[in-house]
């Protein structure tokens, strides 16, 4: 114990701020080094909290674009067995087949549905005026 009224001489009092500076420098490397501990402890709990979530965010992702492709192919199996397409034409009426075949549509689909009822109703027209030359006919 120190008595009162002590003063350190100069060699003393640098010695005692080494000692205090080295004493110092310990306490830091020793708090660094729990930090580091408790840090990566810390950042390995949350990393694994993140993949956890991101996971399940995945999954959830997942389980919608799952839902949404099951409604589509609904849609699309309901759609194909429908029955053909009746369409007017003229007098009469042309019905469109339906496809057997699942082949790629082509890009001039509207077209030739266009070309097809025009060739159907020329058909027709064709079809009433030779009926009508055969009754005129004597046999």
């Amino acid at each position: 114990m120190k008595a009162a009224g002590y003063v350190p001489t100069s060699f003393q009092q640098k010695t005692i701020e080494e000692e205090h500076a080295k004493h110092k420098k310990r306490i830091e490397s020793i708090l660094t080094k729990k930090s580091k501990e408790h840090g990566s402890a810390t950042n390995l709990k949350m990393s694994q909290q993140l993949q956890k979530n991101m996971k399940a965010a995945h999954n959830e992702k997942f389980q919608s674009i799952d839902k949404d492709n099951k409604f589509l192919l609904e849609k699309l199996i309901e759609i194909s067995r429908k029955k053909p397409v009746v369409a007017a034409a003229g007098v009469g009426v042309v019905v469109v087949e339906k496809r057997e075949h699942s082949h790629s549509k082509s890009l001039h689909g509207t077209y030739r549905k266009k070309e097809m009822m025009r060739i159907s109703m020329e058909n027709e027209a064709f079809a009433k005026r030779l009926l009508a030359q055969y009754n005129n006919l004597e046999i």
